[in-house]
């Protein structure tokens, strides 16, 4: 007959070793980080892009991962197989509305 008052604790023992290591390595893990950085750079090559384009002498309004607003609308970043697509919305100025905007960059 198995003694529950031993095995409870060597079980609990167990599985917070296991809670405990796997925390670990989910906060010491390099990277996330690392994708976010990469996720920053292209964002702010898309706006660099999306400025000359749209308005070349004058300052937009940009929505974007870096700079989300929810009342706006949905703002995604991904890669794909040839780069990176992107997705939000900018305006002229605060009389216009927001247009929204895809990106792919390669």
């Amino acid at each position: 007959m198995i003694n529950h008052k031993v095995v409870r604790p060597l079980v609990a023992l167990a599985i917070g070793l296991v809670l405990t290591l796997y925390t670990y390595q989910c906060v010491t893990d390099p990277e996330p980080g690392l994708q976010r950085v990469r996720e920053e750079g292209i964002v702010m090559v898309a706006r660099d892009i999306l400025q000359s384009y749209m308005s070349p002498g004058n300052a937009i309004e940009i929505v974007d991962a870096v700079s989300p607003a929810s009342q706006v609308g949905k703002v995604y970043i991904y890669p794909t197989d040839e780069g990176w697509e992107l997705s939000g919305h900018y305006r002229r100025d605060e009389n216009d509305r927001w247009h929204p905007y895809l990106m792919a960059l390669n």
